[in-house]
């Protein structure tokens, strides 16, 4: 009875085990799918106005995929202070116009690139309703053709990469900020297969945030709110055709 008892014990851990393993999960980080200490913070000198620091977006599936074609993302900035310096204004005639882009994903350190071997596309947005020191990007990242996905192994999701174009005076003039501390938070993602559409919305893995020159000083990074809404399927599937 013993013997019965331990071994109904040791299967229920297990069980558990494979259920909490299971889980799936999105992550933020700086440079790659790295998810240490050491991707969680960016800290630039602004001294230079030719480099670019990409955003990661990585991701776990807890159940196999045999048609994974997207991810849809929300990921909020938020600066410290009243406003958004001019560094963060980013809008069509702003100081700092065209400074962010997605990138095409290839390798990168510490996840399988789950777009190799198919065309990629994609797309952002990005508004500043959250509040007048908060940015917040809805970006869209697909491949033309269903790839498959192995449960719980980290996955590239999407790159955003962020210049710093206008960080240093080099007699043109500067867009102030670049020092300014700041927060991104990954608040919503969202992963797509080709035949079933929406995987989910899926919550944090590791860590769904990123800090900007130390971060906010005071602020605990998550404590964004959460969008109410997500891209439609339709939208999603109209990036690739």
């Amino acid at each position: 009875m013993k013997k019965l008892l331990l071994l109904s014990s040791a299967l229920l851990l297990f069980g558990a085990s494979i259920a909490s393993a299971a889980a799936p999960g999105a992550n933020l980080g700086w440079t790659n799918c790295g998810l240490t200490a050491t991707s969680s913070n960016i800290a630039l000198a602004c001294d230079d106005n030719t480099l670019t620091r990409n955003l990661v977006v990585s991701f776990r599936v807890p159940n196999a995929v045999s048609d994974f074609v997207g991810v849809s993302t929300v990921i909020d900035l938020a600066v410290a202070g009243a406003a958004l310096p001019a560094y963060w204004q980013l809008g069509a005639g702003q100081c700092r116009e065209g400074s962010v882009a997605l990138g095409t994903i290839g390798a990168l350190g510490g996840c399988t690139n789950t777009y190799s071997g198919a065309n990629q596309a994609g797309g952002y947005v990005f508004d500043s309703a959250a509040g007048p020191n908060r940015i917040r990007f809805r970006a869209d990242w697909v491949r033309d053709t269903g790839g498959a996905l192995v449960a719980n192994t980290l996955y590239s999701g999407l790159v955003l990469g962020i210049s710093t174009v206008g960080a240093f005076d080099e007699g043109f003039g500067s867009c102030a900020g670049c020092s300014t501390p700041a927060c991104f938070v990954l608040t919503g993602f969202e992963a797509f297969s080709l035949l079933g559409g929406s995987l989910g919305n899926y919550g944090a893995d590791v860590r769904n945030w990123a800090t900007y020159q130390g971060g906010i000083p005071g602020s605990t990074c998550p404590e964004l709110p959460t969008p109410t809404r997500s891209n439609t399927w339709g939208g999603v599937k109209a990036l690739y055709r």
